[in-house]
């Protein structure tokens, strides 16, 4: 997780996003956080997740 500042952002724990089926994130997904959603596009596949389940 991240802690956002008005100017910077500090890493506050570090985790490995997942595939639903457990495998790791292929390099060429594309990963964004949009308020407390995170989405994963992924080839043709789009995942959101909120951000409080991964707390």
């Amino acid at each position: 997780m991240c802690r956002r500042s008005r100017a910077r952002s500090r890493l506050r724990q570090r985790g490995t996003l997942t595939m639903p089926n457990g495998r790791r994130l292929p390099q060429d997904a594309v990963v964004v956080g949009r308020g407390a959603e995170l989405h994963a596009l992924v080839g043709s596949e789009w995942l959101s997740r909120s951000v409080a389940d991964l707390a």
